[in-house]
């Protein structure tokens, strides 16, 4: 990359990148997706979305904290359009 207005930004999401990848829970093993993904097929509830790790939750918190397991938004879709 040239050295230009972009390299700094590109340097702090490499380090962070590479930070996280040390451990704190940003990569996961299948394991542990598979078992979040157990324990939702067994909710008698299940969401309609899920953050697999902390981090995930921390990044999607903006978007989606309103409505974090999405059953307003299932609710709402049922309601406008099918019920």
């Amino acid at each position: 990359m040239l050295d230009d207005e972009y390299l700094p930004i590109l340097q702090r999401y490499v380090a962070g990148a590479q930070s996280r990848a040390g451990g704190d829970g940003a990569y996961q093993t299948a394991d542990d997706v598979a078992e979040v993904v157990m324990d939702v097929m067994n909710s008698a509830q299940p969401p309609v979305r899920i953050r697999t790790s902390d981090w995930a939750n921390d990044l999607t918190q903006l978007k989606t904290g309103l409505d974090p397991d999405g059953r307003k938004l299932r609710d709402l879709v049922y309601d406008r359009f099918l019920g």
